[in-house]
């Protein structure tokens, strides 16, 4: 009897890894770093992961548990760096300019969630790791979600790996406070527009 039931616990517990989020051997964020850094729309994104050294902290949640991570394609970062006349040298070369793009990066990272496209489709709010609320919104007549009634996801579900969900959007999303400590320590010329307007490049 007691051997019928270790086996079937064996069993049991054989199951349970096959299932479970996270690998049991590897390293799923390392494994989503690397997919990040090949895909050919978040060159930026990449770089500004591994020059503020998010990447390590974005590498630990996904281990730990699922993320998800909102990514602005690289003509989105382009876009917003212009409008704004934000160096983007400054923000991945000075240490102030560093710190105020961890915080925007902390903007588009949602821990401890697996947000499937059908999934913000059927919610209106996203707390990602900064902890500042993201409201996300179904356009039905465009079959869009849009992320703080300004960004699109652009390509959802970009990249889908253990532990991780990563969806394009075409702006960058940001707090109040780290658009103005952006502007403060990285600004070239006073901005002209909101960061409602000039964060989303339409795409």
């Amino acid at each position: 009897m007691a051997a019928a039931m270790s086996a079937a616990m064996a069993v049991v517990f054989s199951v349970l890894l096959v299932l479970s989020p996270v690998l049991v051997e590897g390293n799923p964020g390392l494994d989503l770093l690397e997919a990040i850094k090949g895909h050919q729309r978040l060159h930026r994104f990449h770089q500004a992961l591994v020059t503020t050294g998010f990447s390590n902290g974005l590498n630990n949640a996904v281990n730990a548990k699922p993320t998800t991570i909102f990514a602005p394609v690289d003509d989105a970062v382009d876009t917003a760096t212009a409008t704004y006349s934000v160096s983007w040298d400054c923000l991945t070369q000075e240490n102030a300019g560093k710190a105020a793009l961890k915080e925007t990066l902390k903007h588009h990272v949602v821990e401890g969630a697996f947000h499937t496209l059908w999934n913000l489709t059927k919610t209106n709010q996203v707390i990602p790791a900064d902890g500042f609320p993201i409201e996300a919104m179904f356009d039905k007549a465009t079959h869009v979600v849009i992320l703080d009634g300004y960004v699109h996801v652009v390509e959802p579900e970009a990249i889908v790996m253990e532990n991780a969900i990563v969806h394009l959007i075409d702006g960058v999303i940001v707090t109040e406070s780290n658009y103005a400590q952006m502007v403060d320590v990285c600004g070239q010329a006073q901005p002209s527009a909101s960061p409602s307007l000039g964060f989303a490049s339409g795409l």
